[in-house]
């Protein structure tokens, strides 16, 4: 999934180690779809996917949203992973 995100991973986590609050709106932390295999690779055991996971909670709990599940039209060019992932994240 790395191939749809706007920025790595571990860009992404070096935002958050920076404090910058613009990692809420990089996509990368609402494409991933929790497969973990960051998780397994990073070589400083950080787990990025728990991390995006937490993100997208606290995110969704104050009432923001990047993605509207309702309004996607054009299903037949996403990864059937990426459509689990996202129906799991609107249903919390």
């Amino acid at each position: 999934m790395s191939d749809y995100m706007t920025i790595q991973p571990h860009e992404a986590i070096r935002l958050l180690q920076l404090r910058d609050p613009s990692v809420v709106e990089v996509d990368t932390v609402w494409t991933c779809v929790a497969c973990m295999r960051c998780v397994d690779r990073c070589p400083r055991n950080v787990d990025p996917g728990y991390i995006f996971e937490a993100i997208r909670l606290v995110t969704l709990r104050k009432g923001i949203d990047k993605t509207d599940y309702r309004k996607l039209t054009d299903l037949s060019k996403a990864p059937s992973i990426a459509l689990v992932a996202l129906s799991r994240k609107m249903t919390g």
